[in-house]
């Protein structure tokens, strides 16, 4: 039986715990997460889920995934989007074009498949075999937290007290250390520009989830040294890049005849 005919969602419980890059995303992204799988269950392409034509309702494609989930989800549009970021930027889901994919369904599904074959066959067992233990190696991969170089070429503490928010220290200190020498140099260079691009520390993201996501590649924007009162949806998005809490700052209000909300600065 193929596997989206199955009444069940094959889940690696123990690989579901303890999936280091599951655990930096939100209890809210966690439970799109799950919904997002058991969608991607049934999906003509196990594993994947298709944007067809029209789904296409804007020019940002996770606002795009986003619309097209809210009709199965009890959540908004505004917090699945903000879900969707965290994950894809964990590396928890993938995304390629119009297709976003959970690479273990992927290659689940690739096993059951060659599985079915073997049966029709009369037992292929040492092909089944040898594609079961190549995807347990790569998951393997996934879930090993790999230190590239054990010299620290730049210390910790340079970055932590330049970086200056002092949370999750224990865990800062160990995305430090699996950083290879280049990415290290690299962060040190570019984190003056940031910290100065923030200079109101509860904006500036968690140094944590800014070593993880290797932020220092990302462009700076700098909104100055006051908040705008008054932004776009789409400014919104933008902004959401660099620093998904910017919706807690925000009320969204709806003025006649405009299609999409505003958002307007708490005060």
């Amino acid at each position: 039986m193929a596997l989206r005919d199955q009444p069940y969602l094959p889940l690696y419980v123990q690989d579901f715990l303890t999936d280091e890059k599951l655990i930096e995303c939100s209890a809210s992204a966690t439970g799109i997460y799950i919904r997002i799988m058991c969608i991607m269950h049934k999906s003509d392409e196990y594993g994947t889920i298709m944007l067809k034509q029209k789904d296409k309702q804007t020019s940002n494609q996770i606002e795009n995934f986003a619309l097209k989930f809210a009709k199965f989800m009890p959540y908004d549009v505004k917090e699945i989007i903000i879900g969707l970021t965290e994950l894809l930027n964990e590396g928890v889901l993938q995304n390629g074009g119009d297709k976003l994919m959970q690479k273990r369904m992927v290659k689940d599904n690739e096993i059951s498949i060659i599985r079915a074959e073997a049966g029709k066959k009369g037992g292929l067992k040492t092909q089944y075999a040898k594609a079961k233990a190549e995807a347990n190696a790569e998951n393997e991969n996934e879930n090993i937290n790999i230190i590239e170089d054990k010299s620290i070429n730049v210390p910790f503490e340079n970055f932590w007290n330049l970086y200056d928010k002092k949370e999750d220290k224990i865990k800062c200190e160990r995305k430090w250390s699996a950083l290879t020498n280049k990415e290290r140099t690299e962060c040190i260079a570019k984190l003056p520009a940031y910290v100065n691009s923030t200079p109101d520390k509860q904006f500036r993201k968690n140094p944590a989830t800014y070593l993880n996501n290797k932020s220092w590649e990302n462009e700076i924007i700098t909104l100055g040294a006051s908040k705008p009162t008054l932004l776009t949806y789409d400014e919104m998005l933008e902004l959401t890049k660099n620093n998904p809490d910017i919706w807690k700052q925000y009320d969204a209000i709806k003025r006649d005849g405009e299609r999409k909300a505003v958002f307007q600065l708490k005060k």
